[in-house]
């Protein structure tokens, strides 16, 4: 391979990972998105995007704003299912365990925050909270919200994801079969990026995000074609406030100069993945 070649990337995931590639593009990687940059965050959200490239899912138009930034279907036009073809190696976020999904569509968690819970009040987080705590929320909260002077704005299709919403917790067990499939789906190998595990730094801090963050890892053991990158030793290198938004208080973003730093390490791992022996079929929709 050509020591200029450019690895093209087909980006999954939020800004943690969005920014650092797109900072890289051109210089060591093709930043691609598919034409969707609606961001998320879980496996199962990955998954759904790529079924969505290859033509094979479509989301309702009344979930679509819980799905796309946008608010709605991204067109044909819109939609570049030959930028899946195109590359060479998939970067994917896996930063959250909560998977909320109705009808077999996974939602993003922030679209559902500010599009439905937070105009909904105390009420939408009653409602949150249920769906925290037993999956799924009761007739009584869900009759409450809908009874706020705030529900009058509601569509039909948000009283249907308040009504139908469930909420599942990735499992080791999950987020191994969730990993096959996105190998499958692309024939890429997919460079898995975890978030940061602040209790590595900080003992105790955040205990769920570092149960989950090695439960990301446990799930990648042993499969050809998958690899893990875990920012948290490079983020504790350089130090928590110059590595994070807010002087190490936004403990969800990376801070804008940190953000080329960890551009280039990513670039390292895609090149390394890319030059690493195929070990899986290819299966792009053509």
């Amino acid at each position: 391979m050509e020591t200029n070649h450019m690895t093209p990337v087909l980006v999954i995931g939020s800004c943690r990972v969005h920014r650092p590639v797109a900072g890289q593009d051109k210089k060591r990687m093709h930043y691609l998105t598919g034409g969707v940059g609606a961001y998320t965050h879980t496996a199962k959200e990955a998954v759904q995007r790529l079924e969505a490239l290859r033509g094979d899912h479509a989301v309702a138009p009344h979930l679509a704003k819980y799905v796309y930034a946008t608010g709605g279907v991204p067109a044909d036009a819109s939609c570049r299912p030959e930028e899946l073809r195109r590359s060479e190696v998939l970067v994917v976020e896996v930063s959250s365990e909560k998977e909320v999904v109705v009808d077999d569509v996974y939602l993003q968690l922030n679209y559902l925050a500010s599009t439905l819970i937070a105009p909904l009040g105390k009420e939408g987080k009653a409602w949150w909270s249920q769906l925290l705590r037993h999956g799924e929320p009761d007739a009584r909260t869900v009759a409450a919200v809908l009874a706020t002077p705030a529900a009058a704005s509601l569509s039909n299709g948000d009283r249907y994801v308040l009504h139908s919403a469930r909420l599942q917790r990735s499992t080791r067990a999950s987020l191994r079969q969730d990993m096959i499939r996105l190998m499958q789906l692309s024939g890429r190998p997919v460079l898995i990026v975890t978030h940061v595990d602040l209790g590595q730094m900080e003992p105790g801090a955040l205990e769920g995000r570092s149960r989950f963050v090695a439960c990301v890892k446990q799930a990648a053991e042993g499969l050809p074609g998958i690899s893990v990158f875990d920012p948290t030793p490079v983020v504790a290198a350089f130090g928590k406030q110059f590595a994070l938004n807010d002087d190490g208080g936004d403990v969800n973003h990376y801070a804008a100069a940190f953000e080329p730093i960890l551009g280039r390490l990513l670039a390292t791992k895609v090149d390394a993945l890319s030059r690493a022996p195929k070990t899986i079929s290819m299966e792009i929709a053509a």
